[in-house]
């Protein structure tokens, strides 16, 4: 775990800000908004900017800026000295740096995206470096929805989980993020979202087996048969693909998800159904 090595409040003027922005060589450094720089010189000159927070890490001998480079180029840019405060880190591997990196929010709200890119570089599991980010991102949403557990979703912002512990996710997990992603790459992907994602790893952790030849012909559709329940499944996950109207947010997430069950569960069991009923049902049905 990363730890501190000393806490200074000084004022950064351009010479020393240009100094510490070479050391911006974080990987997984969000890009520089220009719109947000020109927006702090405004603050500064206007005496309306706070003090700023400058993190710098040191791993290896070597010197890495993990917050504060929209600072550092503002200074730059309005050839004045800002108040800040700079703390000094230790960090003992990748791992270290990228959950220093995440636990910065300064100004500018770091989102979880932004900490996933972050993290990508840093895995401890290289199958995870080279997969989609968006990919990462669905496989991430569905395991908060499962809360990691082989357990009915949560449909509802979880309370009491850091952006730095859902990305642990992915890896506590990787089994069920390589399944995602196999049968991810068949047909049409933009099917598989967060709620469609939650259901296959509850259904992979019933039948690996069976949950991926389910999904794969789910996603790639080809001799599919009206009757076929995976046929009726991509049905489904089509109009809700391409509907704009209807419920949103978490009940469109329990609708999706309440379907990819009950057809899935009708394939398992052999038993046919007309229709997936999504709408209205008081429990979510258990994936068999």
């Amino acid at each position: 775990m990363y730890t501190e090595r000393s806490r200074s409040m000084r004022d950064i003027g351009p010479v020393m800000a240009q100094e510490l922005l070479k050391c911006n060589t974080f990987p997984g450094q969000r890009r520089l908004r220009p719109w947000w720089v020109e927006a702090m010189v405004k603050m500064h000159n206007a005496g309306e900017l706070r003090r700023c927070d400058i993190g710098m890490a040191h791993m290896n001998g070597d010197k890495i800026l993990v917050n504060g480079q929209h600072t550092l180029t503002a200074i730059v840019q309005s050839k004045d000295a800002f108040p800040c405060v700079v703390v000094d880190y230790d960090c003992h591997d990748d791992q270290d740096l990228w959950k220093l990196y995440g636990s910065f929010d300064t100004h500018l709200k770091r989102s979880q995206g932004d900490i996933l890119h972050a993290a990508q570089g840093s895995f401890k599991y290289p199958e995870l470096r080279d997969l989609p980010g968006h990919l990462l991102s669905t496989c991430m949403g569905a395991l908060v929805m499962l809360r990691g557990q082989d357990s009915e979703p949560l449909f509802a912002t979880p309370v009491g989980m850091t952006p730095a512990e859902k990305v642990g996710l992915l890896e506590t997990h990787l089994d069920a993020v390589i399944f995602i992603s196999e049968v991810w790459r068949v047909g049409k992907p933009n099917l598989m979202t967060v709620p469609a994602a939650a259901a296959a790893i509850n259904m992979y952790r019933r039948d690996e087996k069976a949950a991926s030849a389910f999904w794969k012909r789910t996603l790639d559709g080809v001799g599919l048969l009206g009757t076929d329940p995976e046929y009726r499944l991509r049905e489904t996950l089509l109009s809700y693909s391409m509907s704009k109207t209807g419920a949103g947010g978490w009940p469109r997430f329990r609708m999706i998800y309440v379907a990819c069950a009950q057809w899935w569960n009708s394939s398992r069991t052999g038993i046919s159904r007309k229709r997936a009923r999504s709408r209205n049902i008081n429990e979510v049905p258990e994936i068999i």
